[in-house]
């Protein structure tokens, strides 16, 4: 019997219920350091940084070795495997009676998180050709960020429950969509066979003349390893640096602008939840204009897209930062700018990075790209955490998005003189092991 439901729409829930427990803590830092007895530096130094570093950093070792599994074994039994261990994860998190439980349930928490982006990615790139992969990339970017708004969302709205916390009870909620989602994983997707999207783009043989001679005979050697692969392929390695500072704001957000703009600066909290709708909101656009438009400008020119990810990231982190500032009256209006700018980037460098990988190779490489991010979005707390102790949460949470955005925005740009020619010799290789005539 075949399956009833189409393969996206399963991956989209599936993305969308690993993420929803992301944020949860975020609205309770302080009333969450009170219960479990720690100082405001405690809370911002083992809440904030901590908690964070063992919610990405210890996704890292997880995301490699799930992903050069996807390269070889069954992807539909992992993703199953992985929102199973997601669900448990966070009903563990209910429990929590102190802080060193509480640890270690996010941690595993980060190893699915880790775990999941090579392994969606893997099937994805095997369902949609090149001309098609930033759309897709949006849409799950989309589903990703919703998921983490309407963890976040659920979670401030959370009524109270006698016997139970807030949180707690937040966390019990988001569990159940883990497990439905396994279910339909399990029970309906149906796993691509690797290479079948892979065909050889026509722009391959119009290459210029007085390239072909230079090209051929480096392009024809075959990488013997994923390591080399990723070295004679400069986009790829450019859109993991961009990841660690482009991730850091992105780690501010989550962890500290909740807190920060209720407590800190005291706005109203229908301002703060407003303000943090509006930022949702617009990453919901950005990422439609981000997948749609540079879908376009990729077909057009694989250059192009790197040109709007870079204004993109740069335009983000101003908006942002005036939205961070005190007695800001639009606040909201400069968050939603923020969110639309901000995330153009990444369905971009998404495409990019499944466009100019190697099928053979493409978990291991999404899970390179889900370490560097990792190191941006776990490391940034807790260095941020530390600063903020020396100088106070304004100041600190200011540079850090103004810095990491502009840095990423740098690196996005420089793949305009990269992307053209890795492109090229990826395709002069498939082209050579006959992969546009056959299916693997």
């Amino acid at each position: 019997m075949p399956p009833l439901v189409p393969p996206l729409p399963i991956l989209l829930l599936a993305s969308l219920s690993l993420t929803l427990d992301q944020n949860v803590l975020s609205p309770h830092l302080t009333s969450i350091s009170q219960s479990f007895s720690l100082t405001p530096s405690q809370r911002d130094t083992m809440l904030g940084g901590y908690l964070s570093g063992g919610l990405f950093l210890l996704g890292a070792p997880a995301s490699l070795l799930i992903g050069s599994l996807a390269d070889s074994y069954s992807r539909k039994f992992l993703l199953t495997f992985i929102l199973l261990l997601g669900g448990l994860a966070s009903l563990l998190s209910s429990i929590s009676p102190n802080f060193p439980s509480l640890f270690l349930a996010r941690s595993l928490t980060g190893v699915t998180l880790g775990a999941s982006m090579p392994v969606t990615y893997s099937i994805l790139s095997d369902l949609y050709p090149p001309t098609r992969r930033t759309q897709v990339s949006s849409v799950v970017g989309i589903s990703t960020s919703l998921g983490v708004g309407i963890g976040q969302l659920l979670s401030s709205m959370m009524p109270e429950v006698t016997g139970a916390e807030r949180w707690r009870c937040a966390f019990a909620v988001v569990s159940l969509p883990f497990f439905l989602a396994a279910f339909l994983v399990n029970s309906q997707l149906e796993e691509p066979k690797r290479l079948q999207s892979d065909k050889l783009d026509k722009k391959c043989d119009e290459q210029p003349a007085h390239e072909e001679g230079r090209n051929h005979t480096e392009d024809k050697r075959e990488p013997q390893s994923f390591l080399s692969h990723i070295m004679r392929t400069p986009t790829a390695l450019l859109i993991y640096l961009q990841g660690v500072p482009g991730c850091l704001p992105w780690s501010v957000f989550s962890t500290f602008l909740q807190d920060y703009l209720l407590h800190d600066l005291g706005v109203p909290s229908q301002t703060v939840t407003a303000t943090v709708a509006a930022f949702a909101a617009g990453g919901i656009v950005g990422q439609i204009a981000g997948g749609w438009g540079g879908q376009l400008l990729y077909n057009s020119d694989p250059r192009y897209p790197a040109v709007m990810a870079c204004g993109g990231g740069v335009a983000g982190a101003a908006f942002m930062v005036r939205a961070m500032g005190v007695g800001v009256v639009v606040r909201w209006a400069h968050a939603l700018a923020s969110g639309f700018f901000a995330c153009l980037t990444g369905p971009i460098v998404r495409g990019y990075l499944s466009n100019v990988t190697e099928a053979r190779f493409r978990g291991r490489a999404f899970s390179c790209f889900v370490i560097f991010d990792d190191l941006g979005k776990g490391g940034g707390p807790m260095l941020v955490s530390w600063a903020i102790g020396r100088e106070g949460r304004g100041k600190v949470l200011e540079r850090a998005v103004w810095n990491g955005w502009v840095a990423c925005a740098v690196m996005v740009g420089m793949i305009w003189w990269t992307v053209k020619g890795d492109i090229e010799r990826g395709e002069i290789r498939r082209k050579g092991r006959g992969e546009d005539k056959e299916v693997v």
